[in-house]
């Protein structure tokens, strides 16, 4: 499955908890690998995830109420080997 970097706006623990609650449940073609919050040049959280497209991936993301503002597909060798190679969609 390929990775997808989501964008969203900062997520709060509880909602956290509860968005990987209902991954685990109704999502679970949907695996989040790592989430991170950045401060520069504004504050937001990027998701490191698999899914078998972007479509399942904003289907989660809306159904946990996490507000997101793209998502880009990244190459499983970009991810692994820093070749670079992306594709992004704005949300």
């Amino acid at each position: 499955m390929p990775h997808y970097l989501l964008t969203t706006a900062i997520v709060a623990r509880s909602q956290l908890h509860a968005a990987l609650e209902l991954q685990t449940q109704r999502f679970p073609e949907v695996s989040v690998e790592h989430r991170f919050t950045t401060h520069e040049p504004e504050a937001h959280d990027l998701w490191l995830c698999r899914a078998p497209s972007d479509e399942h991936l904003t289907r989660w993301a809306a159904a946990a109420g996490i507000p997101c503002t793209s998502v880009c597909c990244v190459a499983h060798e970009a991810v692994h080997r820093g070749s670079g190679r992306t594709r992004s969609r704005p949300i």
